[in-house]
């Protein structure tokens, strides 16, 4: 009697827990994303950003002197050109939605992605980050659709520390 107690107690704990969890809000799905694909073109270091400790990416703004183009460019590639011209001339940032992120599946470069606008100067454009972060830094791929020229751009920063100022 005692173990069929304890039996139906671990299944009623069990159904609470389970249509308990259905009914969260937030935005779990499991997605699988083939990032060789993404041939990052160019790279940058943040001086900002805001994340939550949830994952919900805020903003990021960009090291205008610290961009830099990877490779060779094509002929073909002016936008890209283009883009990277107007980074380093202009405030330029990461303009998240506030929304919670995809987790991205396991084994994937970057554990986190969500939709996002790159504001360059007064341009924005269409993007999607795909980004792992924690208390101390971030870093990822913005995936950037410049009027159908897809562009992949690579961040990386870290959280500063704050001076301290003694009493004497």
């Amino acid at each position: 009697m005692n173990t069929i107690l304890k039996l139906l107690y671990a299944v009623t704990i069990t159904v609470l827990l389970v249509s308990c969890g259905g009914n969260s809000e937030e935005k779990i799905e499991e997605k699988i994303i083939d990032f060789s694909s993404m041939k990052a073109e160019i790279q940058t270091i943040l001086t900002d950003f805001e994340i939550e400790g949830d994952g919900i990416f805020h903003n990021a703004t960009f090291d205008n002197k610290a961009v830099t183009l990877l490779g060779p460019i094509e002929d073909s590639d002016t936008v890209i050109n283009e883009l990277v011209l107007n980074i380093q001339e202009n405030p330029t940032s990461i303009k998240g939605n506030g929304e919670a992120p995809t987790l991205n599946a396991s084994g994937n470069d970057y554990k986190l992605s969500t939709s996002a606008d790159l504001v360059v100067g007064e341009n924005s454009y269409n993007a999607t980050v795909y980004y792992n972060s924690d208390t101390y830094g971030a870093n990822g791929i913005l995936e950037v659709d410049l009027n159908g020229t897809i562009v992949y751009l690579l961040f990386k920063g870290k959280k500063r520390k704050s001076k301290q100022i003694k009493n004497r």
